[in-house]
């Protein structure tokens, strides 16, 4: 496989697909890529990447710790995975190993409230469309995950985003092509979030657009 050089446009999709949780590995399947052109074009956008380290190995004590929080306690599996020092990921793969069913996120109640005033909606069509991103990955268990993540320096926009829904996540460095600028990030994934979004947004999309209906469709083959 070539090691080909990507546009800036490319590595601000690659780091916002990466910040935003995709695996490296995902994206390098996705779009084609090697390893070390992901890696560089994430350390060109202050994007840091911890080397691979060994998967951790867990006790029977350490698994029986995790079913517990996770059933008895009602601990997100987030807040596990912080509590003993690993990713999300082999906590849900542990989770899985140990036969719990995992609980759906996007069975909540939903939690973003889009503009009724069309103005509005298609003015965030047009921040996807220019800072922003709409991909799917497979989460643990084979379970298809949608994000839409808009990136900015202008914290005020972000701002006025996290009042319709979503989460926040702040950039791992401020060491990138925006200069010294803080840049901020809004994400929406949960799915009974996203997938509104994307069917109100998707007719304002252009340059987003074929992603907008790969996403849905994606969404449509697994029912609701």
């Amino acid at each position: 496989m070539p090691h080909r050089k990507l546009s800036e446009e490319q590595e601000i999709m690659v780091a916002d697909a990466f910040v935003a949780g995709e695996k490296m590995a995902d994206i390098v399947r996705r779009l084609d890529l090697t390893r070390k052109v992901v890696r560089n074009a994430l350390k060109r956008r202050g994007v840091y990447v911890l080397r691979r380290e060994r998967p951790h190995k867990f006790t029977e004590d350490e698994r029986r710790q995790m079913v517990d929080l996770y059933l008895n306690k009602e601990i997100t599996r987030g807040d596990i995975a912080k509590r003993m020092g690993v990713s999300v990921g082999a906590v849900e793969n542990n989770l899985i190993k140990a036969g719990i069913t995992l609980k759906n996120k996007g069975l909540r109640s939903r939690t973003l409230n889009l503009p009724a005033d069309p103005a509005l909606v298609g003015y965030i069509a047009g921040i996807v469309d220019g800072e922003g991103n709409i991909f799917s990955r497979l989460r643990p268990g084979r379970r298809l995950q949608v994000v839409v993540a808009i990136t900015s320096t202008n914290k005020s926009l972000i701002n006025w985003l996290m009042e319709i829904g979503g989460r926040f996540q702040p950039k791992i460095s401020s060491a990138n092509h925006f200069g010294k600028k803080e840049v901020y990030r809004w994400i929406v994934s949960r799915r009974r979030d996203v997938k509104p979004l994307i069917e109100a947004i998707l007719p304002y999309l252009i340059i987003k657009r074929a992603d907008a209906i790969k996403a849905l469709k994606g969404l449509d083959d697994l029912g609701d």
